[in-house]
C-alpha cells in the first residue's frame, strides 16, 4: 500500500510527539519539545499568512523606502494569552535585531483585553525582511490554534512625511 506524503509526515509527527512528550529531558522550561517542531502543512499555513499581510502592507504603501507604522489587533482564545504574550516577547527581540525595525511595542488594550502590536519599519524591505523570517513563520505556525480571530492589520502613516 502506498501512502500519500502528508500521511507520513503526521505519523512521524505524532511519533515524535510520542516519544517527546514522554521524556521530560526534552522539555526546556516548561514548553514540550513538540512546541518547536512544525509539521509542513503548519508551516504553509503561516506562508499563506504572511504573504497575505505583506501584500496588504506593499498594497496600502504608496512608496518602499520611507518610513512606516503599522497598529496589529489580535485577540487570544480563551487562556491562551499568556502563551500568545511570550510568543509575542520573542518576536520582540527578534525585531530589534532587524536594523529596520524603529519599534516593535506588544500592549493590550484595557477594554477588551485584546493584543495591540505597534510597529514603527524604516522602510518596506526592512518590514518584509522581518516577516518572511523562518522565525517569525514558526511564530505564525504556533500561535495559530491560539488566537480567536484573524490579525486586523492597519497600516498607519506618518501625517508629516
Amino acid at each position: 500500500m502506498k501512502m500519500k506524503p502528508f500521511i507520513v509526515v503526521t505519523l512521524i509527527m505524532l511519533t515524535c510527539s510520542y516519544v517527546y512528550g514522554q521524556n521530560d529531558k526534552f522539555s526546556q522550561n516548561g514548553v514540550n519539545t513538540m512546541d518547536t517542531i512544525f509539521s509542513v502543512q503548519a508551516i504553509a499555513m503561516a506562508q499563506k499568512t504572511v504573504d497575505a499581510i505583506v501584500k496588504k502592507v506593499e498594497t496600502s504603501l504608496s512608496y518602499k523606502n520611507k518610513p512606516f507604522r503599522l497598529v496589529i489587533r489580535l485577540a487570544a482564545k480563551p487562556g491562551y494569552i499568556d502563551k500568545v504574550l511570550a510568543s509575542y516577547k520573542g518576536q520582540q527581540v527578534l525585531a530589534a535585531q532587524n536594523s529596520g525595525s524603529v519599534i516593535y511595542h506588544v500592549s493590550l488594550d484595557a477594554n477588551d483585553g485584546s493584543i495591540l502590536l505597534y510597529e514603527a519599519w524604516k522602510d518596506f524591505p526592512s518590514f518584509e525582511k522581518h516577516e518572511r523570517h523562518s522565525i517569525t513563520l514558526k511564530h505564525f505556525a504556533r500561535t495559530s490554534d491560539w488566537l480567536e480571530k484573524e490579525r486586523i492589520v492597519q497600516v498607519v502613516k506618518d501625517a508629516f512625511l
